[in-house]
């Protein structure tokens, strides 16, 4: 899906370990910016990991339980790297938006095809808090 949506390079975490593999890609100098979407402490700390000094980590994940930053992966704090936390960067107007994108089915273009491969499941904004407890 990713290549489908524009991904120059795709890592399967299966047959590759990705941090190695970034760091080979970017010939030992990491990236600017890794995005946790996860929620997961692995995944985390590998989003440190690949960072170059300077790099932002920007972590969407819902985590269920305390986050740790290794002083490794954070470069002891001398990286000069910045997290950046947010479920919804632009807030609460965006993601009015972006529901009435979705509710409206306009989504189109070069997304039209993914975009529906992307939605797990539909369901009425009324069980919005019970359809919650699923994710």
């Amino acid at each position: 899906m990713a290549r489908r949506v524009g991904a120059d390079v795709v890592i399967d975490f299966r047959k590759a370990d990705p941090v190695d593999e970034i760091m080979r890609l970017t010939d030992g100098r990491g990236v600017d910016v890794a995005i946790e979407a996860l929620g997961l402490q692995s995944t985390f700390e590998n989003c440190l990991r690949v960072l170059k000094p300077g790099g932002t980590l920007s972590s969407l994940g819902v985590y269920a339980e305390d986050l740790k930053i290794p002083l490794a992966a954070f470069h002891a704090g001398l990286g000069d790297n910045k997290i950046v936390t947010s479920l919804c960067p632009g807030g609460k107007e965006r993601m009015r938006r972006l529901m009435n994108v979705i509710a409206s089915d306009r989504i189109c273009g070069r997304w039209s095809r993914t975009a529906s491969a992307s939605i797990g499941s539909r369901r009425p904004m009324s069980s919005l808090p019970t359809s919650a407890t699923g994710f």
